[in-house]
């Protein structure tokens, strides 16, 4: 595990030195430390996450992670996009050939975007859409569309809690290429906590609520900055589906550990 992790921070190193330009840390008025941005007076609040494991010896196998976040505030509407990409190649014995090759174990994206628009300071109206696919999950294909109601339940300048809750529609495809979609209700809640000036701590939580399943999604991170734009992420995701096929598992999880580029 050590190797894997050393190799992974390696490598995102060596990418991220080679193809990312120099920024430099800054210090505001009140002395607090903050990133430097890549792209000064820019509308957008963008990241980027890359991050590549690579074994060899007992075991050979190849893994690739890469995640972009964009926010945007316009007088009273928010606007948030994400996009995710996993790709992991692992040593299997192939019979046609009785021997052990790399074959392709998991690849994954998922888009997600929602839109608010403030009525208070604390009360919103949402929309929201997201579209997975993940070729060996028991749903190859999943999308949701939502629309309803957000409150912040906490508005704090290091602490931020926001509760989603509305009627929406889905649509999955499993991987018996069954199609299955009806009308659900989703609830989710953001947690964003910014403990210090050099580290923050995410948690999301959603959960969709149809007659043909049950979809739940977690994910915690934890980023602290490294140098000028860049931060370290340990990240972890979880993915729960009350029906699945016979030989799928209703769980599946994903630990990262990556780098982020403050574009």
């Amino acid at each position: 595990m050590k190797q894997c992790l050393i190799t992974l921070l390696s490598v995102s190193t060596v990418i991220l030195t080679l193809f990312v330009p120099a920024a430099e840390a800054r210090v505001d008025e009140y002395g607090d430390y903050e990133l430097e941005p890549l792209f000064k007076d820019k509308v957008w609040d963008m990241s980027a996450e890359l991050g590549i494991l690579l074994t060899s010896g007992n075991t050979d196998s190849s893994s690739f992670i890469a995640k972009l976040d964009a926010k945007h505030e316009w007088e009273k509407w928010r606007f948030q996009y994400n996009f995710n990409a996993l790709y992991k190649k692992d040593e299997q014995y192939d019979e046609d050939v009785q021997a052990e090759v790399l074959q392709t174990t998991a690849e994954q994206y998922i888009f997600k975007a929602q839109t608010d628009f403030e009525i208070t300071e604390t009360d919103a109206v949402f929309g929201f859409l997201s579209h997975t696919d993940d070729r060996f999950a028991s749903y190859v294909t999943y999308s949701t569309i939502v629309a309803g109601y957000s409150f912040r339940a906490i508005n704090e300048e290091k602490r931020v809690l926001d509760f989603n809750i509305g009627p929406g529609y889905a649509k999955g495809r499993t991987s018996e290429d069954e199609n299955e979609q009806g009308v659900i209700i989703r609830g989710s809640a953001a947690f964003n906590w910014e403990i210090t000036d050099y580290a923050r701590f995410v948690q999301n939580v959603s959960v969709e609520t149809a007659g043909f399943n049950t979809r739940t999604i977690a994910e915690s991170s934890f980023t602290t900055q490294v140098s000028g734009s860049m931060q370290m992420k340990v990240g972890f995701k979880a993915i729960h589906d009350t029906q699945v096929d016979d030989e799928q598992e209703k769980l599946s999880t994903e630990t990262s550990l990556t780098l982020v580029m403050i574009i």
